[in-house]
């Protein structure tokens, strides 16, 4: 359970995070929840756990499903990655570019829904930050463990992406397309690009994920070559 001085300050809540949880233990959970004094509390659980999640109710702490997480798959040693579509030209983002990104992610998800929208106790407006901070997080040089890329047609930005680069595989982040191009395969020439790059850097696989209502590049990563391989629960406790 680790304290989310971000998330804390954005929503003005104390906010705690885990990622996935290794084991399912109510106990553990109430316990750490009261010794930090949390108000909200996020982690994921497999959706194999699906069948326990009463016996979170009888904690005495509100409980919210927020969203269901699914993650793809693909064997990048096992794919010829096809040539892109569009003429596309790509560039390694910096934090010159802020503004640019932030501008993007502002239009590209100002009206997406994700788990953050489940939890009533969080000011909506709020959320959107959320995603520029998000995106900022992979600004790094060229090479480092996180990449994000501008997207460029025809002299104009249309899109980003951001990656990690992990030990074992590489993994698409958040990408995004601006309104204007979308439509005409430019999603997933960026899907493309990201495949060949990290196949040129050695990784034997590459993930994605969203959230399961997002069907539309569901559809575009079954067509590159990417399998449904996991599913994760998104649950937030709280006590407001």
């Amino acid at each position: 359970m680790k304290y989310s001085e971000v998330e804390s300050k954005r929503f003005g809540l104390r906010v705690f995070r885990d990622g996935v949880l290794p084991v399912f233990s109510p106990d553990e959970i109430i316990k750490i929840f009261h010794e930090n004094k949390a108000q909200i509390y996020i982690f994921r659980l497999p959706v194999e756990w699906q069948n326990r999640l009463f016996e979170l109710q009888k904690l005495g702490l509100e409980m919210i499903v927020a969203d269901t997480l699914v993650y793809y798959t693909a064997d990048l040693n096992k794919i010829q990655v096809p040539a892109l579509r569009n003429e596309l030209d790509f560039e390694i983002c910096t934090s010159a570019h802020y503004p640019l990104l932030d501008g993007m992610v502002a239009t590209i998800f100002k009206d997406y829904v994700n788990h953050y929208h489940a939890n009533p106790y969080l000011d909506k407006k709020d959320i959107l930050a959320g995603y520029q901070e998000w995106a900022r997080e992979y600004v790094k040089p060229s090479g480092a463990e996180k990449t994000t890329f501008l997207i460029r047609k025809q002299g104009n930005w249309i899109g980003f992406a951001t990656c990690g680069f992990g030990t074992e595989y590489s993994e698409g982040v958040l990408y995004g397309v601006m309104p204007e191009a979308q439509g005409g395969g430019i999603y997933g020439d960026i899907i493309r690009y990201t495949q060949k790059y990290s196949q040129e850097k050695g990784f034997a696989k590459m993930k994605v994920s969203t959230q399961v209502h997002n069907y539309a590049v569901q559809k575009v990563w079954t067509r590159e070559n990417f399998w449904l391989s996991q599913a994760y629960l998104t649950v937030h406790l709280c006590k407001v």
